[in-house]
């Protein structure tokens, strides 16, 4: 996180340490983005979920992309694949009204 100074000066708030303590765990992958322990999908945790990894006119999903409770995103293909909508996070491309 930055804070704009009235000097309009940038200042690092985040302590880089943190930050290299953080890209370190993701590295080593002691912690992981996407790990399904943190997050519900209609309620409820996801342990199995297939995608459309294959590049076939089908368009169906083929592929287990959750193993070991890590929705592995884009490790089977460089497309994502995460169209998983996670309960309390708000689409901005749909009406609610």
């Amino acid at each position: 996180m930055f804070l704009l100074t009235s000097t309009k000066k940038l200042l690092l708030k985040t302590p880089l340490k943190k930050l290299d303590e953080v890209k370190a765990k993701l590295l080593d992958g002691s912690i992981n983005v996407f790990d399904t322990a943190n997050f519900t999908v209609g309620g409820k945790k996801i342990d199995s979920y297939k995608a459309d990894v294959d590049t076939d006119a089908n368009f169906e999903k083929d592929t287990e992309v959750v193993e070991n409770g890590i929705f592995y995103e884009s490790k089977h293909r460089s497309a994502p694949y995460f169209d998983i909508e996670i309960d309390g996070i708000t689409l901005l491309d749909r009406n609610y009204g």
